[in-house]
This record gives C-alpha cells, sequence and structure tokens, in this order.
C-alpha cells in the first residue's frame, strides 16, 4: 500500500475513535430510554451462540449478546423517533 506504520495508525485511530463515540452514544441513549433486551431473547441468543463455539467462555458470550441486542433494539428505537 506504501505507507507508512504512522499513516496506517493515524487512519485506524480516527476510525477507531469514531466508533467509539458512536458506540457511547448508542450506550448512552439506551441507558437514558432504559431500553433493554428480554431474557428470553438473551439466553436464547447465547445458547445459540454457545452451541457453535462450545470453547468459548459463557459469561462473555453473554455480555457480547447483551450489547448486541441493546445496540439492535437502539437503532430500532432511533429509526421509529
Amino acid at each position: 500500500v506504501k505507507k507508512m506504520e504512522e499513516e496506517i495508525r493515524l487512519e485506524w485511530r480516527e476510525r477507531a475513535e469514531k466508533q467509539a463515540k458512536a458506540e457511547f452514544i448508542v450506550a448512552k441513549i439506551a441507558e437514558t430510554e432504559k431500553i433493554e433486551p428480554t431474557i428470553e431473547d438473551l439466553e436464547k441468543e447465547a445458547k445459540h451462540i454457545l452451541s457453535h463455539h462450545k470453547d468459548a467462555d459463557p459469561m462473555r458470550v453473554r455480555l457480547f449478546v447483551y450489547q448486541s441486542l441493546r445496540n439492535q433494539k437502539t437503532l430500532e428505537f432511533l429509526e421509529t423517533q
């Protein structure tokens, strides 16, 4: 790509900062609006992932699923506004 390592780091840093800000904003909206996934959806999705990834840490999977479902529900909420 003929780019110096520092150029690549700068590009990735900018992208990472934008993504982190977006994630923070979505999380804050979810908190303010009290948006939470249902226990049933959380368990169903976690069980599905764990059935395909037997060595995965169940707590990390549940955390990942929780965040993903909450983000999804928050974006759906924002689309209706």
